[in-house]
């Protein structure tokens, strides 16, 4: 290699260093405020009603934790479910619709993603001998 792509793999790597130093921080407090800018807006009485809305804010409530970032796909899978749930001309399909329902989703898959995650928290190390 010559200095010329010495300097610029050494120029590139400062760009990126200090992206991440400096601009990662800023990008992440900005979400951060406007994701409890969401969970205000459907915190509200009017849109409490929807069960959909509880899906996503429960997603906007993890994320903001950001420990649990499998179970925030699930949710939204969830709500997409619900949709079409309660887009259903059957009566019978949009009675599952429900918030009662919804809670009893919430807690089996959040059940089912820490029961899947159980290693991780245990932290076993084997050792070969």
């Amino acid at each position: 290699m010559n200095a010329t792509s010495n300097n610029t793999i050494e120029f590139l790597n400062q760009v990126n260093l200090y992206l991440f130093k400096y601009i990662a921080p800023i990008i992440f407090i900005i979400g951060n405020i406007e994701n409890f800018f969401s969970i205000f807006i459907f915190l509200k009485k009017s849109w409490r009603k929807n069960v959909c809305v509880f899906y996503f804010l429960i997603c906007l409530l993890f994320y903001v934790g950001f420990y649990f970032s499998t179970l925030l796909p699930t949710f939204l899978i969830l709500a997409s479910i619900d949709r079409l749930l309660i887009s259903s001309q059957n009566v019978d399909t949009r009675l599952y619709s429900s918030k009662r329902f919804a809670y009893f989703l919430c807690c089996i898959n959040t059940f089912f993603w820490l029961t899947f995650f159980l290693h991780i928290l245990i932290r076993v190390n084997f050792i070969e001998v």
